[in-house]
């Protein structure tokens, strides 16, 4: 016993020992993860807010270049239509796009055409407003010619009011030069700020925390709540400055991440014209921050205190055990680390062909060594899990007339794998048919993924028959987060038959197991 205890407990303790560390760097790696994952949707997002600014930009330079616009009159009647026209057909058919208008030196407007329910309306001559007080036209006639002038995103102000219910808005204008007589004009489009603010809401609507966009000046335009935004016209005390000091000056230095208060800040300023005001068409150039705040209880959680002895009790009845299955996992994550990465290497630096016969190689290499289905069904599934990035899948084989499935992958608890009848079902029509059957995307509850960051439905869902010497042998349902790229699509279309030959073989070797 003594010498037994001698030999056990020095053990137990270095894997309690082990178990804390372990615990702490899974962590930490959970938190990186964490902030590469928001870095990336706030990058994107960013370039959602660029595209959608340059295109508003060019836009209107193609306006300020028809021949309505060049040889507008306001005394002509048939002028002043060509112009409600043009404008008209750009509300008409574009959904971010509020209003166009035409205004004359002392900011009076001269055209004017509104988003309206039945498309566009110009308005008439006699409803025309006085836009003098506003600056758009002072601005627009002091830029150099073909620069573009762009104004903060604000709520819409009507008859010197802020318009309810709010209207947020974006303003862009030109100064153009038309008639004979080269009389200068302020060429204004007024963006629907609510549309924009919505495309990039639903962009980045996957994150587990919030997303928060800014002004230059720290005033919410975008967050959950609604009565945060807008702060510079309706309440001065809505700013990011005075509710969070500490973030408000990390934002001034760059992308970067930052802990207030148990929450994970990640922001990136970004500046969606720099490159056009840089060339001199655009001035002001607009500047927003983007912020991904993630609450505390939605971050990777350490190893709590009080549990360290509860989980050294249990440590110390299976201390050789877990070390052994410690041991193992270790290696085995080691060794898939060492096999992902030349994977990686070698994809990364051959041709189309070469990766696909690289990746049929390897997964000739597991299947051929499987002894049974279910075997065969594994090892098939872990190759194809990291080379198409499944999400879930099934495979199933054809015994006594009937698809029986002998392996699963990423798929719920409660989810229960069944047999098929030819024509039941998706797979029983795969088998009948021999042709692929397809869901892009799956209809709602037919199938939700789970991981540590929440649960969906699959982008795609395949069920692709396999068959040789025209006779069904087994069937494969995929489940992706993602459509495949054509080299994954090459891919799956030539192993297809190599795993139905397999199949058939072992089916032919063992024609009653599972």
């Amino acid at each position: 016993m003594r010498a037994w205890a001698r030999i056990f407990l020095p053990i137990a303790a270095i894997v309690v020992a082990v178990f804390a560390f372990y615990a702490r760097v899974e962590s930490q790696h959970q938190m990186d993860a964490l902030i590469e994952a928001e870095q990336v949707r706030l990058r994107m997002a960013g370039q959602r807010l660029v595209e959608t600014f340059t295109d508003a930009v060019v836009d209107l330079r193609v306006i300020s270049s028809a021949p309505a616009i060049r040889d507008f009159d306001p005394g002509q009647p048939q002028s002043r239509a060509n112009a409600e026209a043009l404008f008209a057909s750009y509300v008409r058919e574009d959904w971010a796009y509020d209003q166009l208008r035409l205004l004359d030196s002392k900011g009076m407007e001269r055209v004017r055409v509104n988003r309206a329910p039945e498309g566009a309306q110009a308005i008439p001559v006699e409803a025309l407003q006085d836009k003098s007080g506003r600056g758009d036209a002072v601005e627009t006639l002091n830029l150099l010619a073909r620069q573009t002038w762009v104004s903060r995103m604000e709520l819409n102000i009507e008859h010197d009011v802020v318009e309810v219910p709010h209207r947020p808005v974006l303003r862009l204008a030109m100064r153009v030069s038309a008639g004979q007589q080269h009389v200068d004009y302020a060429l204004v489009a007024s963006l629907r700020g609510a549309v924009v603010l919505k495309g990039l809401r639903d962009f980045v609507s996957t994150s587990e925390g919030e997303v928060w966009l800014l002004d230059i000046d720290g005033y919410w335009l975008m967050h959950p709540d609604p009565r945060m935004a807008w702060g510079r016209q309706l309440d001065p005390s809505r700013n990011v400055k005075q509710r969070l000091p500490a973030l408000a000056a990390e934002l001034e230095h760059g992308p970067g991440v930052l802990m207030v208060d148990g929450s994970l800040y990640v922001h990136r300023r970004i500046e969606p014209l720099r490159k056009l005001a840089a060339e001199g068409l655009v001035s002001p150039s607009p500047v927003f921050d983007l912020v991904s705040r993630t609450p505390a209880e939605l971050l990777p959680s350490r190893l709590p205190v009080e549990l360290w002895l509860p989980m050294v009790v249990i440590l110390l009845i299976s201390a050789i055990g877990s070390a052994l299955l410690a041991q193992t996992r270790l290696r085995s994550a080691a060794a898939e680390r060492r096999e992902r990465t030349l994977l990686e290497e070698r994809s990364s630096s051959n041709e189309l062909r070469s990766w696909i016969q690289d990746h049929i190689y390897q997964l000739s290499l597991k299947i051929h060594a499987a002894r049974d289905l279910k075997s065969f069904g594994t090892a098939l599934l872990a190759e194809l899990a990291p080379t198409l990035n499944l999400a879930a899948a099934c495979v199933y084989a054809l015994q006594d007339g009937r698809a029986r499935p002998i392996a699963g992958f990423g798929l719920p608890d409660r989810f229960e794998l069944r047999e098929f009848a030819p024509g039941e079902g998706l797979v029983g029509e795969s088998i009948r048919t021999r042709e692929e059957q397809r869901m892009r995307p799956p209809p709602p509850g037919y199938l939700d993924v789970s991981a540590g960051l929440g649960d969906g439905p699959p982008a795609d869902l395949r069920v692709l028959p396999l068959w040789v010497h025209g006779r069904t042998v087994g069937v494969l349902e995929l489940a992706f987060l993602r459509l495949l790229d054509s080299r994954e699509e090459e891919f799956l279309r030539q192993v297809l038959p190599l795993l139905a030959l397999n199949l058939d073989g072992l089916l032919d070797r063992h024609p009653g197991s599972g």
